[in-house]
Order: C-alpha cells, then structure tokens, then sequence
C-alpha cells in the first residue's frame, strides 16, 4: 500500500516545483554563472544548492532557491542545508515549499530565507526535526 501512495505523491512533489519556479539544468546554471564545467555539480556535492533527480535522471536544480536579481542563492540557503543535511532532499524541498502555519499566514520557510530571516527558518527546521516521525 505505501508504494502505491508514495507513486501518487510524486506528481503533487513535482508540480509544487513546477508551482515554485521550476527547475534549471545544469548547464544551463553554469552559463549563467559562466562557471566553469564541474562547478554546479560541486557546488551540489558539497550542500550548497539543492538538487533533485527526476525520474529520467537528469538533475533538476529548483529556482527557487535562487535570487532572481543575481540567480545565486539566497544569503543563509547553505546553513538551512547543513542543518537539514541528514534529511531526504525531496523533505527538506517540501520543507522550504510549504506553509508552516497555514491558519496563520501564508508564509513559507524560503519566504523567510528571502528575506534574510535565517534565525526563523532554522528554528523552524528544529520544530519540524522533532515533529517529524
């Protein structure tokens, strides 16, 4: 029964990406950083930016964690993935996309991260750390 539960999330996963900007390739990352080949995917390995493997393979790095000003990431993003760093990726993903507390704002945690407000994600991170089963 899991399987077959977690097969229908993973459309929901996805089109929360699609909801929240999309994903860029990584070549496409590295022409608009004008980096130099291997420097996304080290940037990647070493927690930086999240990436996500679609189900063909290929890398799906969302936008969402960029600026869209500059396309480099948020101020703060690499502390929020080294304190989630034991987590799945797709969880801290849907960490980042969801509302925390829906009945009383509207506010995401990278809302938060994009307005500098580190402090707030990361206690929100710990809350979701000693909820979760």
């Amino acid at each position: 029964m899991l399987p077959k539960m977690l097969q229908k999330g993973k459309p929901r996963f996805w089109a929360l990406i699609e909801s929240s900007g999309g994903c860029y390739e990584m070549g496409e990352l590295n022409e608009i950083w004008k980096s130099p080949p291997g420097f996304v995917i080290s940037q990647i390995r070493s927690h930086q930016i999240l990436a996500l493997n679609r189900e063909d393979g290929t890398l799906c790095i969302p936008r969402f964690q960029f600026d869209p000003k500059t396309s480099h990431p948020f101020p703060g993003l690499q502390a929020v993935l080294a304190a989630t760093e034991s987590w799945p990726i797709e969880e801290t993903t849907r960490f980042l996309l969801h509302r925390f507390d829906p009945e009383h704002h509207d506010k995401r945690p990278i809302d938060y991260l994009r307005e500098g407000k580190l402090s707030v994600v990361l206690d929100l991170a710990d809350t979701h750390l000693t909820q979760r089963p």
